[in-house]
């Protein structure tokens, strides 16, 4: 794991917000194992994650989350770890797992608290301003420590924007929805999280550093989520104890010469679903092929192909076999 990582090189590690890889109830002690020196995280599928959150913390629920809401408790558990860290003249790496933005659970016996003074829970737009201030007062705290031109900060996303956001509880367990959509370029993009499209699998890729990293620069290179490992360990002066799938995106990041680059992504969904893609051309293992310029939503399959589009289609049809997938030729 990332944390184990960068542990082993003289990291403190925490992580606070969202823990899914098993129920805490279950294994109070995990995130330890996972690499982590500190955590505190919501218990999923146990209780609610905003609105007076149940949070397992370095081992024990807490007891005085009444009347206060889950992602301030997070980021006040990162901001005391990262002054603790620093008192102690140690390197950190503070993991903000955020619950926000996500529906509330809806598979608990008793329902988490609506917004106070409100006759619902938060709306998709109401969480990501949440997001945003969040997000703020880390960055501050990290200023008001002093650590800010030491400290490179990463924002990024585990899946597109929510196809619909729960608004509230109707009686029999049923759940008045809205549908989700974002602004870009002036248009209105729809949710596509569980979609194999852009609008599921394209996420942010933000980072932040001061005199390190060049503010407003872009980089259009190929990323997955394979490549954070090898990343995060080569800026923390990290090794790896052997081989992986990812590869770096530090010379991106510092517009260095380029060294090795991914030629290629890919990603999976349910039943076996998955493609391969290039920045420009994207292969489906059922043999669909599209070009993603021309057709960002994916609604004329490429019947012919010829110049760069045909190299491509080479390129990832060779990545499926090196995957050991089982798509067709």
């Amino acid at each position: 794991s990332l944390a184990a990582v960068l542990k082993r090189a003289g990291y403190r590690t925490a992580v606070a917000g969202k823990w899914q890889l098993c129920l805490m109830k279950n294994d109070t002690g995990q995130p330890a194992r996972m690499g982590f020196d500190e955590w505190s995280v919501f218990g999923w599928h146990e209780g609610a994650r905003f609105h007076e959150p149940m949070i397992y913390q370095n081992g024990r629920v807490r007891s005085d989350t009444r009347g206060k809401y889950g992602p301030d408790l997070y980021v006040e558990f990162l901001g005391d770890f990262m002054e603790r860290s620093s008192k102690a003249k140690q390197p950190f790496f503070a993991y903000y797992s955020m619950a926000l933005a996500h529906d509330v659970t809806d598979d608990l016996p008793t329902q988490v608290p609506y917004v106070p003074g409100k006759d619902r829970w938060m709306n998709y737009g109401e969480m990501i301003e949440s997001m945003d201030l969040m997000t703020g007062k880390l960055v501050a705290r990290i200023e008001e420590l002093g650590l800010r031109d030491n400290t490179v900060i990463f924002f990024t996303g585990d899946n597109g924007t929510a196809v619909r956001s729960k608004l509230r509880h109707i009686a029999k367990r049923k759940y008045e929805h809205e549908k989700v959509y974002s602004l870009r370029n002036g248009q209105r993009v729809p949710g596509g999280k569980g979609s194999l499209l852009d609008i599921g699998t394209n996420v942010p890729l933000i980072a932040n550093w001061p005199g390190k990293i060049k503010a407003g620069s872009q980089g259009d290179a190929l990323v997955d989520f394979s490549d954070w490992l090898p990343t995060l360990a080569e800026l923390g002066g990290a090794k790896l104890a052997g081989k992986t799938d990812g590869i770096s995106f530090s010379r991106t990041l510092f517009q260095s010469p380029p060294g090795r680059t991914r030629s290629y992504a890919f990603s999976e969904s349910r039943g076996g679903k998955a493609w391969v893609r290039t920045r420009q051309y994207k292969l489906y293992k059922d043999g669909r092929y599209f070009d993603l310029r021309a057709d960002p939503m994916e609604k004329h399959p490429l019947k012919k192909t010829t110049g760069r589009a045909a190299e491509d289609r080479e390129l990832l049809e060779a990545a499926f076999l090196k995957l050991k997938y089982p798509g067709k030729k």
